[in-house]
């Protein structure tokens, strides 16, 4: 399945360049100076070289899939939109759609019709306020809570449960939005778990990412409480 995929990150870099009859970098040298976040701390330039960039975006599209249509509000000088937002979809060959203002990042979000999107914390907790903002409007917060909490049950007894007002509220809010993978800081696995009810998987993207594109996820597997393992595959990570 995946010898292909392992091949020597510097392999690839110089197939790629002799195709494109380019002037050969050291696979080592400093090819990219992102901001990290400075969710935590004070943002840092970060150097990352070329063998390290791509090892991470190979072993990032070897364990994470995501659908045909990425949209994104995230900011391409820091490192999680650089290497999420840019290098990957590159790589994989989607469509992205960029947001220009964050004033209309909703509006944008569900004219895309992307069912892809990445996003930090905060926005995460925008789309789940509007949620409950409109089924507020609507006079329907008591008939929600009911409905999460029969979706909730059906989920452990593993049984799948529709929801006419649940679907409704979704559509209304992020259209045809499938997944979404947050970085910058931890998200609420309260928020991960109501997210997951509506019918989007959100899984974590934080961590490490001056050095690492995506964080630690495997497969889509969903991990709310914590990162989930780290690739298996990552020699670049004390060099870039």
């Amino acid at each position: 399945m995946g010898e292909s995929l392992w091949i020597p990150a510097t392999a690839t870099i110089v197939m790629i360049v002799e195709q494109l009859g380019l002037a050969m970098m050291p696979p080592l040298a400093n090819t990219s100076s992102p901001f990290t976040s400075g969710t935590t701390s004070q943002s840092k330039m970060v150097m990352l070289s070329q063998q390290g960039i791509m090892q991470n975006l190979r072993e990032e599209c070897y364990h994470v899939y995501l659908y045909d249509r990425m949209f994104t509000a995230l900011p391409f000088y820091h490192a999680y939109g650089l290497n999420c937002a840019v290098l990957s979809p590159l790589l994989r060959g989607i469509h992205v759609y960029i947001n220009g203002n964050l004033k209309t990042a909703m509006r944008d979000l569900k004219l895309a019709k992307a069912d892809t999107t990445l996003m930090v914390p905060l926005m995460v907790d925008v789309i789940h306020n509007l949620i409950w903002l409109s089924a507020e409007k609507a006079g329907k917060t008591e008939e929600l809570r009911k409905q999460l909490g029969r979706a909730k049950l059906m989920k452990k007894l593993h049984l799948p449960y529709k929801s006419k007002l649940m679907e409704q509220l979704r559509n209304d809010t992020v259209g045809t939005l499938r997944l979404v993978v947050s970085g910058g800081a931890r998200l609420n696995p309260e928020i991960c778990e109501e997210f997951e009810l509506f019918g989007m998987q959100l899984i974590q993207g934080y961590g490490n990412n001056g050095t690492e594109a995506e964080g630690g996820r495997v497969q889509n597997l969903i991990y709310t409480n914590c990162l989930g393992p780290v690739f298996a595959k990552n020699p670049w990570w004390a060099e870039a």
